[in-house]
């Protein structure tokens, strides 16, 4: 090969590797996915608080409880999700037989992963907070305690089969929480979800966590994290105070540790091995650490925030459509 030859070849090399080099660098554009969420109606849900009330307070063994058992089970069902009635028979801590009845609600149960929401929707028999002795004596109207995430649940099913997003969510309502012994005896409160924890319904039922609503209507409830959530399913307590923030709701859902709560998510924990946290409004402003109007007759509609019971329904519906 002549020097011609030579110079020739090294030009055409020296081209083809400029090129290489001067080539621009690919741009990789990362499109975030966007979560259209289906439209969460406070004011239904705030309707839905207003019409268990009318049946008066949801006390075991009374005619208001089978009233209302009666139309949550018809509510439920007018949703269009699949409702399993569990009946089941239990003792109070002081010996008195009680009637109750677990509602188990699926929106796509052919689907395998699930999420479990979960409240209760009985009453206390008797206002124990009250100090007039005679106020005492009256069982709880039950607004917040716990007619608000029944509520929430209800409108939650609905706004689940406008969305249909493609995951399977269960709503338990659970009976029988709120007829425990005011000091001591743990396991006398919260009978619904122990007795559904020991006998699942669907049998082998489980889910990829779950969330219990407990007092979460209120005009001044603000959520911290629950001290039992976070030793049992810290993941999951992040994964909702994130999707407060991204549903427009982070100002209810504030950082920092709250106290620990004996309420139906420590059994689900426990008995139904299912990672469950409590959402549930706490406060240091009073010597009960709940609101005041808990186990009071202040636990009445005048309380109530449609608002409110939005925030936390847009909440659960953000947490839904993140865990397609």
């Amino acid at each position: 090969m002549n020097l011609r030859s030579i110079l020739i070849v090294l030009i055409a090399l020296v081209t083809v590797f400029g090129c290489k080099d001067e080539k621009k660098p690919q741009v990789i554009h990362v499109v975030k996915k966007q979560i259209k969420l289906p439209p969460f109606s406070g004011q239904r849900a705030y309707e839905m608080v207003e019409k268990q009330l009318s049946f008066g307070p949801r006390v075991p063994n009374t005619p208001a409880h089978k009233s209302a058992k009666e139309w949550l089970i018809q509510k439920a069902k007018a949703t269009g999700c699949k409702v399993l009635p569990q009946d089941f028979e239990a003792k109070r801590f002081d010996g008195k037989a009680m009637s109750g009845t677990n509602i188990f609600i699926q929106y796509r149960p052919e689907l395998k992963k699930r999420i479990l929401l979960l409240t209760h929707w009985d009453c206390r028999y008797t206002s124990d907070q009250e100090t007039d002795p005679e106020k005492k004596k009256l069982p709880v109207p039950g607004a917040d305690d716990a007619a608000s995430g029944t509520a929430i649940l209800l409108e939650l099913a609905r706004a689940l089969q406008e969305g249909k997003p493609n995951i399977g969510v269960d709503m338990l309502l659970v009976d029988l929480e709120d007829q425990g012994a005011a000091s001591g005896n743990e396991e006398s409160w919260c009978l619904g979800s122990q007795h559904w924890a020991k006998n699942k319904i669907p049998s082998g039922y489980q889910a990829t966590f779950g969330i219990l609503l407990d007092m979460v209507g209120s005009k001044k409830a603000l959520f911290v994290k629950e001290k039992f959530s976070e030793r049992y399913a810290p993941q999951v307590n992040s994964l909702v105070w994130n999707a407060a923030k991204k549903s427009g709701n982070g100002q209810y859902f504030i950082s920092g540790e709250g106290r620990a709560v004996l309420d139906d998510h420590v059994f689900i924990n426990l008995l139904g091995r299912i990672p469950t946290i409590d959402i549930i409004y706490t406060t240091n402003e009073t010597t009960s650490g709940f609101g005041k109007h808990w186990h009071t007759q202040g636990d009445n509609i005048e309380i109530i925030s449609a608002d409110k019971l939005a925030a936390v329904g847009k909440t659960l519906l953000q947490v839904i459509y993140e865990q397609q």
